[in-house]
């Protein structure tokens, strides 16, 4: 699904002569505390980056046209499936303790802004690797408390902790921060930082 669907759907967009938008990830980095440029080494922990990555490898190598988004994006999720805001909301609306890594940092972007951002690179003829995130970098706890914070909820049932805490939890990196200036440069404007995503939803 990750790998060679996509690269399927690019042979056919290359046939068709369609434009196709391609959503990848955020998780080809480790551990370093910084926001990762569209040219920086990967670094494949999982299965899942693996998969990504040569998701990313199939679409470009048989479209070379297309727009592949790395992102990190949150918003409200099909109903047989809690997204990770989701879970938030709810735990938090129903009183239920969760924990929240402090040390695991991303720039999240809203569904609806992914969407128009990804949109209008695609109308600019952008082509290749693009990061489409917010313009600052959070933790998922303090994401966490800004989107209750914002939604009018009680913050008092997320707990801070730490990844490294987590030994159950398959190997999977704590900085995702992307950057943005590739994009921003594309579009002449700012995509707006965590608060802002949070407000779009």
């Amino acid at each position: 699904l990750n790998a060679n669907l996509p690269g399927i759907i690019a042979k056919a967009c290359f046939i068709t002569n369609t434009k196709l938008i391609h959503i990848s990830t955020d998780h080809f980095f480790n551990d370093e505390d910084r926001k990762h440029t569209e040219k920086d080494d990967v670094s494949l922990l999982n299965i899942y980056s693996k998969s990504k990555y040569e998701g990313e490898i199939q679409v470009l190598s048989n479209l070379s046209s297309a727009l592949v988004c790395r992102t990190n994006f949150f918003g409200y999720g099909p109903a047989h499936k809690l997204s990770f805001s989701d879970w938030i909301i709810k735990s938090c609306k129903n009183r239920e303790p969760i924990n929240l890594f402090n040390d695991v940092f991303i720039t999240p972007v809203s569904g609806h802004k992914l969407a128009s951002i990804s949109h209008e690179l695609l109308d600019l003829e952008c082509e290749g690797i693009f990061n489409i995130s917010a313009d600052e970098k959070i933790s998922k706890f303090e994401f966490g408390i800004l989107l209750c914070k914002n939604l009018k909820l009680s913050t008092a049932f997320i707990k801070s902790g730490s990844i490294f805490e987590r030994k159950d939890l398959i190997k999977r990196p704590n900085s995702m921060a992307l950057s943005n200036i590739k994009a921003l440069k594309k579009l002449n404007k700012k995509i707006g930082d965590p608060e802002i995503q949070i407000k779009s939803m």
